[in-house]
This record gives C-alpha cells, sequence and structure tokens, in this order.
C-alpha cells in the first residue's frame, strides 16, 4: 500500500508573522533558494496592504506597479526642497493668472478659433513666452531714434531707451528746498561750484595736497563712510573696504604724498556717505561739497590712469546717477567713456592672475571691472546706445569667494553675470538691421532660467508680496533680493518692448493671442514686477527709496508700458490689472516731497491714468449698451479714431527727419513717428504727449511725505 502523503499544518498567526519578517529580510536569491512560498509581495509587505497573492496582485495593479510585483519594491519618495516646492507653487500660481487673463481676454475677443494655450515646447523657451501659435517668421525693426539739439550741440537717444529719457519734460519743478544746517548753527544752501576760496586753493601746484585742508574731522569723516558701507555698498562693490581705508589713512596723514586719485576716491565716498544719510535730508548740501572738491581733484589731477582712477570715476556714476539732477545720466555717459578708456589702460579687462598679481590685488581688479561694466551696460540699454567694451575683448573672471569684499547672499556674483548677458540684449536693441523674433524669445528664455539658478538667499522664486521686510532680515539682503528682481525684469522690459508694441498693433483686442504673444505677456509681467519691487522698497525705507533714483527710472518705463495696454487694448484681461499697476507708480510719485526727481514724470502718468480710464470706463459702456440692445453697432472703433494723438502715436503715416537746429528748450520732443508701414511703433515711449497739463487729478498720498527713517542700528 502506498504512503499517504501528511499535508502539512497551517501555520499559526504568529509563525506567519514571524516567517514574513524573516523572509522579508532575506536576500531574494535565498528565498528562491529555499523554495518556500511567499505568502504576499514585497511591495504590499512594505506597505502592509492585504496581497491577492497571485502575481502580479490586485494591490500592485491597483497603485500601477504592476511591472515590480512580486519581488520588487518602489523607491521612497523624498520630500523635496522647500525651494522647489515654492517655485512650483509660484509656477503654478502664475501659470493660473496668466490663463484667467487670457481667457478673460478669449472672451471678449472677435475671434472664435483662438489657439489653445500650450506650455512650451522646447526648454530653453521660457514658461512665460508661450507658443500659442508658431513664433512667426519676423523681423522685428525699430526707428533709428531721436536727434535734438541747438547750436551744434546734439543729443541721440536710441528708439528703445527708457521712456524718462524719450519723453517731454514736464513744467519745470520747484525745486527742493536746499537749506541745511551747518556746524556752527548757520544755514546754507547747496552749492554748485566751489567757494572763491576753495577754487584758489585748489588751483595752486599743490591742490590735491592743499584739499586736504576740506577734510572733514575725523570723527565726521568715520560717520560719513559707516553711512556709505551701510547704505551703498549693498549694490556697488566699487572698493575694497582694506584699500578705502588705506585712502584715509594717507589723507590724514599730514606727513603723507597723497595720490590725487586716492583722495579723490575719499572724498567722494564722503560725499556718498551724506547723500545716503537717512538721518540727514535728503541732497543734503554737505555732500555736493565733498563731491566738488572730489571732482575737482580728478579735473586738476596727472592724467595717468590708475586703478584708483577707475574707482573714482565709478564712484563719480554713483552719485551724479542718483543726485537731484534730471541731467545727471547725460553728463556721467561722457565719463563713463572715459573710464572705460582707463579700465583697459590699467588692463582690468585681462584678468590679473595672468600677471602674478597678489590674490588681494586680482579680487580688487576683477570687481572693479564688473562693476564698471554694470554702469556702462546699465546706462548704455537705457539710452539705447551702443555698450563700451565687448564680451569678446574681455577675458577677466569673475569674482569668486574673498575675505576683502564679501558676497554671503551671492548677490554680487549674480549681478555680474548678469551684467555679463547684457550685451547680446544691448545688440538686439541696437541693432540697425532687423531682428528676428525668435531671438528675443530665445534671450528671454536665458533671463528667465537665470532667474531660476539664482541663490537660495535671494529668495528668486517667492512673491515679491511674501519677502520679509521684518528687523530679523539684514538691510543689505533686503535691498538685494530687491535689487536683483529689478534687474532681471528691467532687461526683460527693454527686450521685449519692441515686440510687444508689435502685438498691441496687430491685435489690439486680444494682444495675448497675436503672434507676438510671448513678448506681450514677457513685459506684462516684468511691468508688474518692477511696480512691486518699487511699492515694497517705499514701504521698506522711504527715506532709501527716495534717493535711489534708478528704481524710479525704471518704474516710469513699466508704467507707461503698462498704460498702453489699458489705452490700446482695453478689451483684453491684461487692462484692468496693468490700470492698477499704472495707479499704483502714480500714487508712489505724488507721494514724494515736492522738488524731488521722483515726481519729475508725474504730469505725464497722470495724463496716461485719465487717458487710460476714460478708455476702460467707455469700453463698460459699449459693452453694457450690446447688451441692452444686441442688434447695436460698437462705438470702440469710433472712439479710437477720434483719439488723434493716439493714432499719431500707434499709425503715423511717416516719420519726419530729425533737426539737429531744433531748440532744446522750446522742442525737446521724441520722433514719434514711423519709417514706413511696415516698421515698428514704440508708442510706449512716446508718451510724453499725452503730459496732462493743469490735471485735475488729485492723489491723496497713500505713504505721506517722504521722510528719513530711523537709522538702522
Amino acid at each position: 500500500m502506498a504512503p499517504v502523503p501528511i499535508a502539512p499544518k497551517p501555520p499559526s498567526p504568529e509563525s506567519s508573522s514571524a516567517s514574513s519578517r524573516v523572509l522579508a529580510s532575506a536576500p531574494v536569491v535565498e528565498r528562491k533558494k529555499r523554495g518556500r512560498k511567499r505568502y504576499s509581495c514585497a511591495e504590499c509587505r512594505r506597505l502592509k496592504l492585504k496581497c491577492s497573492k497571485v502575481w502580479p496582485c490586485t494591490m500592485c495593479e491597483r497603485r500601477g506597479c504592476a511591472s515590480i510585483c512580486p519581488e520588487g519594491v518602489l523607491e521612497r519618495e523624498r520630500p523635496r526642497p522647500k525651494q522647489q516646492e515654492d517655485l512650483s507653487k509660484e509656477q503654478m500660481a502664475h501659470r493660473i493668472a496668466v490663463l484667467e487673463a487670457a481667457l478673460s481676454s478669449s472672451a471678449s475677443s472677435r475671434h472664435a478659433h483662438a489657439a489653445p494655450i500650450r506650455p512650451p515646447a522646447s526648454p530653453r523657451v521660457s514658461p512665460t513666452i508661450r507658443r500659442i501659435s508658431p513664433l512667426p517668421k519676423a523681423e522685428i525693426i525699430a526707428p533709428p531714434g531721436t536727434l535734438s539739439g541747438a547750436g551744434g550741440e546734439t543729443r541721440y537717444v536710441g528708439s528703445l531707451a527708457g521712456s524718462a529719457y524719450l519723453r517731454e519734460r514736464d513744467a519745470v519743478l520747484p525745486q527742493l528746498p536746499t537749506l541745511a544746517t551747518s556746524f556752527d548753527g548757520r544755514q546754507f544752501a547747496a552749492p554748485r561750484r566751489l567757494s572763491p576760496e576753495a577754487a584758489s586753493m585748489m588751483r595752486s601746484e599743490s591742490g590735491a595736497a592743499r584739499a586736504k585742508a576740506f577734510l572733514p574731522s575725523w570723527e565726521e569723516a568715520g560717520h560719513m563712510l559707516q553711512s556709505y558701507w551701510d547704505h551703498v555698498n549693498w549694490i556697488h562693490q566699487t572698493i575694497p573696504r582694506a584699500t578705502l581705508d588705506a585712502y584715509l589713512a594717507s589723507a590724514y596723514d599730514p606727513d603723507a604724498a597723497t595720490a590725487p586719485h586716492a583722495l579723490a576716491c575719499v572724498f567722494l565716498a564722503m560725499a556718498l556717505g551724506v547723500l545716503f544719510d537717512i538721518a540727514r535730508a535728503p541732497f543734503h548740501p554737505r555732500g555736493r561739497e565733498l563731491f566738488l572738491i572730489a571732482q575737482d581733484i580728478l579735473h586738476r589731477s596727472p592724467s595717468k590712469p590708475s586703478v584708483a582712477l577707475v574707482q573714482a570715476q565709478v564712484l563719480l556714476g554713483t552719485y551724479i546717477l542718483n543726485d537731484n539732477d534730471a541731467d545727471g545720466a547725460e553728463r556721467y555717459w561722457t565719463i563713463l567713456g572715459s573710464a572705460i578708456k582707463s579700465a583697459q589702460s590699467v588692463g582690468l579687462h585681462r584678468d590679473g592672475a595672468a600677471f602674478g598679481l597678489s590674490p588681494a590685488e586680482v579680487d580688487e581688479r576683477r570687481v572693479l571691472f564688473w562693476e564698471l561694466m554694470e554702469y556702462d551696460r546699465t546706462q548704455a540699454l537705457s539710452f539705447g546706445r551702443p555698450c563700451g567694451l565687448s564680451n569678446r575683448h574681455a577675458d577677466t573672471r569673475f569674482l569668486e569667494r574673498s575675505d576683502s569684499l564679501p558676497d554671503e547672499s551671492g548677490y554680487h556674483a549674480a549681478k555680474h553675470r548678469l551684467v555679463r548677458m547684457l550685451e547680446a540684449v544691448i545688440d538686439v536693441q541696437v541693432q540697425p538691421t532687423p531682428v528676428s523674433y525668435a531671438t528675443v524669445v530665445e534671450l528671454d528664455g536665458q533671463l528667465q532660467e537665470f532667474r531660476r539658478t539664482l541663490p537660495e538667499s535671494l529668495m528668486s522664486n517667492v512673491a515679491i508680496q511674501d519677502l520679509p521686510l521684518d528687523t530679523d532680515q539684514h538691510p543689505h539682503l533686503v535691498l538685494q533680493r530687491l535689487g536683483i528682481r529689478l534687474l532681471i525684469a528691467e532687461t526683460r522690459l527693454h527686450l521685449n518692448r519692441a515686440a510687444f508694441v508689435q502685438a498691441l498693433k496687430t491685435n489690439p483686442l486680444a494682444p495675448s493671442q497675436s503672434p507676438f504673444s510671448g513678448s506681450f505677456v514677457a513685459l506684462y509681467e516684468s511691468a508688474q514686477e518692477i511696480v512691486q519691487v518699487v511699492k515694497q522698497l517705499v514701504l521698506y525705507s522711504p527715506a532709501l527709496a527716495e534717493r535711489w533714483w534708478f528704481f524710479w527710472f525704471h518704474v516710469f518705463s513699466a508704467a507707461v508700458c503698462l498704460a498702453a495696454i489699458a489705452i490700446e487694448a482695453p478689451t483684453c484681461g491684461f487692462a484692468t490689472p496693468a490700470f492698477s499697476g499704472l495707479s499704483i507708480v502714480c500714487d508712489l510719485s505724488a507721494a514724494a516731497r515736492d522738488g524731488c526727481r521722483v515726481k519729475e514724470g508725474l504730469g505725464t502718468l497722470l495724463g496716461l491714468r485719465r487717458r487710460a480710464r476714460d478708455r476702460l470706463e467707455h469700453v463698460q459702456r459699449a459693452q453694457s449698451i450690446r447688451h441692452s440692445r444686441p442688434g447695436s453697432a460698437s462705438s470702440d472703433e469710433k472712439a479710437r479714431s477720434d483719439d488723434e494723438v493716439l493714432d499719431r502715436l500707434l499709425f503715423p503715416a511717416e516719420r519726419a527727419k530729425p533737426s539737429v537746429e531744433e531748440s532744446k528748450a522750446a522742442n525737446n520732443k521724441v520722433d514719434d513717428a514711423i519709417p514706413g508701414g511696415n516698421h515698428l511703433p514704440l508708442w510706449p515711449d512716446t508718451a510724453s504727449v499725452l503730459t496732462a497739463k493743469g490735471s485735475d487729478l488729485h492723489l491723496p498720498p497713500i505713504l505721506g511725505q517722504f521722510e528719513p527713517a530711523p537709522q538702522w542700528a
């Protein structure tokens, strides 16, 4: 009789659990070798799920991982870094906002077959530059610019320059009171030139040595220089602290023969300390006194270039560009050209490491070169003029970690990288031959990618309104976070502005659906970013906001572009938020004290806001009429044709030849016509003719008068 096989006894729950743990910990090869039966797949054991024990099991099929059943396990998902998570949220929120605006625009558009909004196919193209329709094989052609002047003096400004340089000057503003209290209690006004006594001393053969007599006391100088380090060095690291201390010690040593250029640096640093001292009244006369002495030293010093001379010329720019002088930028342009030639003379465009210099000297030369390039290229961008030195002719490396020039946030390194990128943007801006629109799209994508790679400390992935402004944040870090955003946004605004106007021209009802929609959205984003940056700066420190002119220069251009959207495309979804951004700039400018440069363009902005408000109200009335009387015709086109000023700016028949015989004082206007029907009108920069003379809009200041804020500890 054959033996009857005895069935194994079913394992108890305790033994089953124990054996499962053993099997889970044993290698797969071991389990196969033993040939034991598996009661659950590896993934179900890992997640403690009830397994169907039929491979692939039901749970793995439901979870979409049937391919790994029964022996494989999914890797545990690592939590994403907070920076990536915040960036993803910001991109999603931005995407939703753009889609909502596009949807609103589509609803009001007459185009029944609008292409869907899709993300770009190429990773090199910014998410902002969306290919709603295929990129047009178009070329951007801009007018040659404007030429004005009288008596043999001419001034050229490129057609894509900053709006503040292209507008008509408003009526002369009352000058800011310049009376201040001297150290002996007397009242004195800001000087425009050296006193006769000072000029006589400076004309002597030893002018630089005699200039030491005008140095302030050691204690006062220390206070001025501390203000310089607190309020200026965060953005421009022109001179290492150790170098300036050496210049200062030599200047106050009666037995030392101080080099004129080094002495000028001392006076200029003290002048900047006074200019940006938030404990003093804005544009204090004492600062101008020190500036004039430094200027005279440079004028009478030997012409032989030096590193100290380039440092002084960069410091000159910081003072001139932020002083309460409307023509400061034009005056500094020629000084800037001289500074570039001086830098080439001392070899700053070649990396100092190749000459066997000390590490401290190499660092000093590197940072000075890129600070000079920043001024050269940002001014070229603002004027619509070529830059002075090409990247192809320089091999100076960016500053690496340096004890003498600290950069904990990474702001200065990031800024210098952006400065290098500016050359390509300026080439597009000033190129006399047509520029491919694809080039604009590619450069904008590179700028967006640059922003995404900024150091985490600069918080580029955080919405501007959410940036921390509390006292726990170092003031330099707060300002650097705002400053780098402004630099990126202003670059994108200048890059996309020509195509932006083309989008308004080709499809004013829905510019976000035009062939140039990518540039339209990119410029809208950049303009709103600039507005929010300036608003946050004013909220953080009104006293500093009033002194840094470049913030207001670029917010004026942003406001003009936002006004263009509200006036030229009032039915699109971007018009209402654009009008809100324009209103913010008007209110911020109106809050400034009388006589300040911030109020220079206020008349223009008020006129634009009034015109934009009228257009938006007209559209609302027309829509109400259409809803109440469906058969009635819209009067949008009639209102548009009745606006002679906008017709002349947007659709001129021809461009008048610039005349160099015009009087600058009487006719400082922008040539607002265009050569030929196929050429690009640059309406946002010719908004000066919309200046409201005696505007009936009286805006209550939302922030009160700009008053000095408490000094930082």
